[in-house]
């Protein structure tokens, strides 16, 4: 993928039986690839300072909480003699891009990868599609997105993939979380790809806020919030792992 900010966020934990508190056993890694590109990715606070920070405040600290280790990087040990209940397993890659000079033919190439027929299940053909719509106009995307600073392009991968029963609807309930996080509609578009031995999904996002304004998401959310998301929502799915 294209250059900018990377992050990387993969996540192993469980949870304990009967008070079900949720530990986490992460890795972190965050840095740049050769686009000299640097965005600082800041907090978004509601302009009148009321509680509307708090869901995707919330979400961070949880994760944040969450991703803590005990000395040496092991796991935490589990509280008392209860029975471990483990979360499932997702990796989230989050590639900030910039949109000047060769952008836009560079996102041309892009969504052409992410489509390409070769990645679709067996037989099947390639496609994009977004929160309604299947077989998305990706020309219309990049339209929309000409005068973008810069897009989000994500990868998420869940251990346990294969088991959802549709990876595109897991798709659009994990986006349409994100916007509750992000308090902001998103312009999106996503291909699922099972060319690999875990079925994954390619989103592309664009850099822009539904009232125009440039998209910054917090640090803390793209290292932690959304991988805690996606564990949740698969969770959720899936039941806990024993």
């Amino acid at each position: 993928m294209g250059g900018g900010f990377v992050g990387v966020s993969v996540g192993f934990g469980w949870v304990t039986s009967p008070e079900f508190t949720r530990l986490h056993w992460s890795w972190i890694m965050v840095g740049r690839d050769d686009n000299p590109f640097n965005v600082k990715l800041g907090r978004i606070f509601a302009p009148d300072g009321t509680g509307k920070f708090l869901s995707l405040a919330g979400r961070v600290r949880r994760a944040a909480k969450a991703s803590g280790r005990s000395k040496g990087g092991a796991p935490k040990s589990r509280v008392g003699g209860s029975e471990e209940l483990f979360i499932r397993r997702v990796i989230v890659k989050v590639n900030l891009v910039k949109m000047g000079g060769r952008g836009r033919a560079v996102q041309a190439l892009h969504l052409s990868y992410i489509q390409r027929d070769s990645a679709a299940r067996q037989d099947g053909k390639g496609y994009a599609y977004d929160r309604e719509n299947i077989f998305v106009d990706t020309e219309e995307f990049m339209e929309r997105g000409k005068d973008d600073r810069h897009q989000f392009r994500i990868v998420v991968s869940a251990e346990d993939s294969k088991d959802l029963s549709d990876l595109t609807r897991f798709t659009r309930k994990f986006m349409s979380e994100m916007e509750n996080d992000l308090e902001t509609r998103l312009d999106w578009i996503a291909a699922d790809h099972y060319d690999t031995q875990i079925p994954h999904t390619h989103i592309v996002i664009r850099g822009k806020h539904d009232d125009g304004k440039t998209l910054i998401i917090p640090r803390e959310y793209i290292s932690y919030g959304m991988r805690n998301l996606a564990e949740e929502l698969v969770t959720e799915e899936l039941g806990y792992i024993r």
